[in-house]
């Protein structure tokens, strides 16, 4: 889900492309004032104006249906301007000549997300043959000796400095660098420049349908509309494959924060009958539909990047400890043992909020928070993180996901929109799966109204435990217990429409509120917590 790192100096710019392009994209009259604009730095005196244009040029690659940028100040360009485009053994910006060096031996190197993944892959990777290996061990010593005696086995090493990147778009980053902001000039490989209709018509026949009749049944006509729409709007648009859907949205960009949406474009075909009724807009043709395991996948990978409140204590502990961090995406696969979030420092990486951060504790990498509690309070802090952890939090999820009530609403705000026929049962199925999980932890054995009795005293517990001090523990400073009750209050009150009891219990006690009040406006200002507008500290 996420994963906390030490953070690396900014990069990046949130606004796409440069001044110069984004006048000349917006209208006729900032087009005439571009024109003017370009004519004036044209003749000026002063030399090289900021407003001058000046052109990317790219080759497009059929065979890899991408334009590649052999210009390293142009990718840089168009990584920091509007973070379009990729290195092609990046996640990113090209980071494979300074990743090299650690290949090599030089400790110097910078350190990369590239290279917190290849360590999780690396020890899932040992985890997964090792024991093959033992078993093989010996035969395959034994043919390695007598291969190498005969002279058949030639070892030849790794010159990683030979291995070189290249910087690549996308092709909806294409078309839209070069028809919409127009600075982007596309050759083919034997450096002709392609006209605007040779580009189309290749970038079409690369991402046709082979029984496509039409231009209707291009999907990169549907694509492109929603990226386009969404690049407009200024969203930082990139691929979501990894995710299962079309398009991933940031807001400022993948290196400051999550994306925000998941887009999947379901295009609407017309019919052959319907043209004429289509070419004016009346009538379309029903959507195509997905299969419905490709939604199920959808919905678990999608969901699992949802806030939670083991998040919520791990940036609170973490701010709380005045350390800077990244925050990055990803899913439960990715995990060292399928718990989120996880932690990653240089090369270790500990999965789970409360045995990662106690671990980077114990290392001397984390300040500890809990340093000056006496032994009553630590004991204090334990018990409260178990209450909170593992009797509160189910508490939350069935009242999301097993009353029928809110789960129209968690439905409506945490699933994606299923089309008919899915979602007659999809949504169902999903709720039993958790009605399930609620059954054998034990929660959802218990009456409906026992749980809601049950959820008000628990935090009216809170409540007195808090009552006439700033911190849980009675404490003149934040500890690890209080990163885990904000945790929870912060969850409750984000989305506390699908927990109406427990916000309407959070709601009538206010030292839980000023406590969540003052720590959000302190650690927390850019986030909206529901209930806390007309509350005085």
């Amino acid at each position: 889900m996420d994963k906390a790192t030490l953070k690396r100096p900014d990069k990046g710019d949130p606004f796409p492309t440069t001044t110069a392009h984004a006048l000349s994209y917006y209208g006729t009259l900032r087009r005439l004032l571009y024109g003017a604009i370009t004519v004036w730095s044209y003749f000026s005196p002063l030399g090289d104006n900021p407003y001058t244009p000046h052109f990317i040029d790219g080759v497009l690659v059929p065979e890899a249906r991408s334009v590649w940028v052999l210009s390293e100040g142009c990718a840089e360009r168009l990584w920091y301007d509007g973070f379009f485009g990729k290195g092609n053994i990046s996640r990113g910006e090209m980071t494979w000549k300074e990743r090299s060096k650690r290949v090599t031996g030089d400790a110097t190197a910078p350190v990369f997300s590239e290279d917190f993944v290849d360590i999780r892959r690396r020890e899932r990777m040992q985890r997964s043959i090792i024991g093959q290996l033992e078993e093989l061990n010996d035969t395959l010593s034994a043919r390695m000796r007598t291969a190498s005696s005969a002279g058949d086995i030639s070892v030849f090493p790794l010159h990683v400095d030979h291995i070189t990147e290249h910087y690549q778009l996308d092709l909806h980053e294409v078309w839209f660098l070069f028809d919409a902001l127009r600075i982007l000039r596309v050759f083919d490989s034997k450096g002709v420049l392609l006209t605007s209709e040779d580009l189309w018509n290749t970038i079409l026949q690369l991402t046709d349908i082979p029984n496509a009749m039409s231009l209707w049944s291009c999907p990169f006509v549907y694509t492109y509309a929603a990226y386009h729409h969404y690049r407009s709007k200024g969203w930082v648009v990139k691929t979501g494959v990894k995710f299962g859907v079309d398009f991933l949205l940031y807001s400022r960009g993948p290196i400051y924060q999550h994306s925000e949406f998941a887009v999947l474009v379901v295009p609407s075909i017309p019919s052959t009958a319907d043209k004429g009724a289509n070419a004016k807009g009346d009538k379309m043709a029903h959507p195509v539909l997905r299969d419905w395991r490709h939604l199920l996948g959808l919905n678990r990978v999608c969901l699992n990047a949802k806030k939670s409140p083991f998040v919520n204590k791990a940036e609170a502990y973490l701010r709380f400890a005045q350390v800077e961090y990244d925050r990055e995406q990803g899913d439960r696969e990715e995990s060292p043992s399928g718990k989120m979030p996880w932690f990653i420092f240089e090369d270790e990486v500990k999965a789970d909020s409360t045995f990662g951060l106690r671990y980077f504790v114990r290392k001397g990498i984390l300040p500890d928070l809990d340093k000056d509690l006496t032994t009553e309070q630590r004991a204090k802090s334990r018990v409260l993180q178990a209450f909170i952890e593992d009797h509160l939090y189910f508490l939350l999820v069935y009242e999301r996901w097993a009353v029928d009530s809110n789960f129209k609403i968690t439905k409506s705000m945490l699933l994606p929109p299923f089309k008919f026929p899915m979602n007659a049962f999809v949504p169902t199925l999903i709720q039993r799966n958790v009605k399930s999980m609620l059954r054998g932890q034990g929660t959802a054995l218990y009456a409906e109204e026992e749980l809601y009795t049950m959820m008000e005293e628990d935090v009216n517990v809170l409540e007195m435990l808090l009552d006439g001090h700033d911190w849980i523990l009675g404490t003149d400073k934040p500890t690890f217990a209080d990163a885990c009750l904000y945790g929870f209050t912060a969850a409750v009150l984000t989305a506390g429409d699908m927990n109406p009891m427990l916000r309407a219990a959070l709601l009538k006690c206010k030292s839980l509120l000023r406590f969540t009040k003052r720590v959000r406006d302190q650690f927390f200002p850019e986030v909206t917590l529901k209930g806390l507008e007309h509350l005085d500290v």
